[in-house]
C-alpha cells in the first residue's frame, strides 16, 4: 500500500490536475493500491504525515509526496522516525532542487515509474536545526541565515512567483526576488563554530546556508561538491 500525500496547490494549483490525469490513472492502470491524502491548509501535510505513521501496521511505510521542496520538509516535521518510511517523490514544486540533487525526473509519470520499478530504496542525508527552547526543524535540501533565507521567505509570500509558475518560470522568481534583496542586505558580525570546537569569526557576513545537495533557490549551486549521502554537511558561508 502507497500512501500519498498530494499538494493540490503545488504548481500553482496544478498539483491537483496532475494527480488527477496522469499520476491516478497510472496508478490504477498498473492495479497499484494506493491511499491518497490532500492538503488544503498549512500544517495539513505535517498531520497528514503524523497521522499515517501512527496508523501504520507494518515495519516500513511506503509514502509518496506530489509537491515541491517545501511540501517534502513538511513532511519530514511530522514523522517521528524516518527510518520506518520509504519515500518517493514526485517534483511538481517551481524550484525542485531535491529533485534536482537525486535525479528525479521532472515529468510526473517518468518520477512514479521510478518509484514503483526500482527495485532497492537508497538512502539521503537528513539535517536538523536545534532552536534554543530544544525544539528542532529537519531539513532535506538546505538550511540558511542571513540573505539567503530572506530569499526564501519573500519568494514565499511572492505573486510573482504564481504568475511565473503559470508560465513554466517559476525559479526566476527566485533570481528576481534575489537582485532585489542584494540592494537591501546588511551584512552583519557573526561566528561560525564547527562540531562545537572550531569558531571562525566572519566581519560582513551577509548569508551562512548549510548544504545537503549542491543547489537551492531554484538551481543557484551554493556546494559544488555537496553529496547527499556522505553524511556531511557542506557549508557556504558570504
Amino acid at each position: 500500500m502507497y500512501h500519498i500525500i498530494v499538494n493540490p496547490a503545488s504548481r500553482s494549483g496544478r498539483g491537483h490536475k496532475i494527480w488527477k490525469e496522469q499520476v491516478e490513472p497510472a496508478l490504477r492502470r498498473g492495479n497499484v493500491p494506493y491511499h491518497p491524502y490532500f492538503s488544503e491548509k498549512p500544517g495539513d501535510v505535517s498531520r497528514m504525515a503524523a497521522e499515517i505513521a501512527r496508523s501504520a501496521d507494518t515495519p516500513s511505510i511506503h509514502m509518496i509526496v506530489l509537491g515541491g521542496d517545501g511540501t517534502m520538509n513538511e513532511v519530514l516535521q511530522g514523522l517521528p522516525d524516518t527510518s520506518q518510511v520509504i519515500l518517493g517523490y514526485i517534483p511538481t514544486g517551481s524550484s525542485n532542487d531535491l529533485a534536482r540533487g537525486m535525479h528525479i525526473p521532472t515529468a510526473p509519470r517518468e518520477a512514479l515509474d521510478l518509484i514503483l520499478h526500482t527495485g532497492r530504496p537508497g538512502s539521503m542525508d537528513l539535517g536538523t536545526v536545534t532552536y534554543p527552547d530544544g525544539s528542532i526543524r529537519h531539513f532535506c535540501v538546505s538550511c540558511g541565515i542571513g540573505y539567503d533565507a530572506a530569499v526564501c521567505e519573500e519568494v514565499l509570500h511572492s505573486r510573482m512567483k504564481k504568475v511565473l509558475n503559470r508560465l513554466g518560470l517559476g525559479k526566476l522568481t527566485y533570481l528576481g526576488v534575489a537582485l532585489k534583496l542584494l540592494f537591501t542586505a546588511k551584512p552583519i558580525p557573526g561566528r561560525l563554530t564547527l562540531d562545537g570546537k572550531t569558531s571562525i569569526d566572519i566581519g560582513n557576513m551577509l548569508f551562512t546556508c548549510c548544504m545537503i545537495h549542491r543547489f537551492e533557490g531554484g538551481g543557484f549551486m551554493f556546494a559544488p561538491d555537496a553529496d547527499p549521502t556522505d553524511g556531511i554537511l557542506d557549508l557556504c558561508s558570504v
